[in-house]
């Protein structure tokens, strides 16, 4: 079965937003249906069916499990509701489907009453700055502000397969690094000739490239701590230990670490700041159409929804 975060899909493709509507949109009472609980309805919103097949048909579109499409479904029809009441779709746009297209239209109209506009530059700022230096005794987070240092590298790899051979093979890569250390000025010369040999006293060679990097983890740690010692490019005079054996390094280009500025990340901050809000409108707004509106569950219809299993 596919699982997916997406708990309501044509919400959040939106932005998780408030449910406002447009000031020139006809209101009237939310529509009531007439359905029963029982046989393949699970559930009723105000007297809406969602039926075991809308349970299969969600899980179907948007992956995730019954429990996720079920949640999913019943704040579709809250919000199809809504938009009915705001004069976003005709009665019959409760019905699954066309059900997605007047939400949507709900939305899009909601998500104008909270523009990014909204949110001025000092908020940004402040949390700029928080993110920065820290707040309250907290470590600062504004390591997501900055680009680390990252550097590209290129080494020779003598591989270790055998353990009994641990010693040989650490003798054989301390060769191969005396030999480049031997003639700094041939290094690019030597480093050619090894790139056409596959084999070195019986332990298979390799000389590969390695993009750029930064010390987050990706790579073993043997391999960079070596990478990321000394503060220029060129030979490590220290051999790599990694289980796929023993590395000579060559650095060959440093990113510098750099600190983005606040007019570098004002947009992206912006957007969240944006966000936030909506998400926390949309939440309140569902609770408030929860509050209002009638949800009826059975337990033997949900038993049913709950067991479906989607194949691929």
């Amino acid at each position: 079965m596919r699982r997916s975060a997406v708990a309501l899909g044509v919400v959040l493709a939106v932005g998780p937003i408030d449910a406002c509507g447009d000031e020139d949109a006809p209101t009237r009472e939310r529509a009531q249906g007439d359905a029963q609980v029982g046989g393949a309805v699970v559930a009723t919103v105000d007297g809406h069916p969602i039926t075991v097949a809308d349970v299969e048909a969600q899980i179907r579109a948007e992956g995730g499990t019954p429990e996720d499409a079920l949640a999913a479904l019943e704040r579709q029809m809250l919000l199809a509701l809504e938009a009915e009441r705001l004069g976003y779709g005709e009665r019959s746009d409760v019905r699954r489907e066309t059900r997605r297209a007047t939400v949507q239209a709900l939305l899009a109209a909601i998500e104008r009453e909270h523009p990014p506009s909204a949110i001025d530059d000092a908020t940004l700022r402040q949390t700029y700055d928080e993110a920065m230096s820290g707040r309250q005794g907290q470590a600062p987070t504004g390591e997501r502000f900055v680009v680390p240092e990252k550097r590209r590298s290129e080494h020779v790899l003598v591989r270790v397969e055998d353990a009994s051979r641990e010693r040989e093979a650490r003798r054989v890569a301390s060769a191969l690094l005396a030999e480049l250390e031997r003639d700094p000025t041939a290094l690019e010369t030597t480093l050619a000739t090894l790139r056409g040999q596959t084999e070195r006293e019986g332990f298979p060679l390799l000389v590969e490239e390695v993009p750029f990097v930064a010390r987050d983890g990706s790579l073993e740690a043997g391999f960079e701590e070596v990478l990321f010692a000394g503060d220029a490019p060129g030979l490590r005079s220290e051999l790599a230990r990694t289980s796929f054996g023993w590395h000579v390094l060559i650095v060959r280009e440093i990113q510098p670490r750099v600190e983005r500025t606040f007019e570098d990340v004002a947009p992206e901050l912006r957007e969240e700041a944006t966000n936030q809000r909506r998400f926390q409108a949309l939440i309140a707004m569902l609770d408030r159409l929860r509050a209002e509106a009638g949800v009826e569950m059975v337990p033997a219809g949900v038993e049913a929804a709950l067991r479906l299993e989607i194949a691929e």
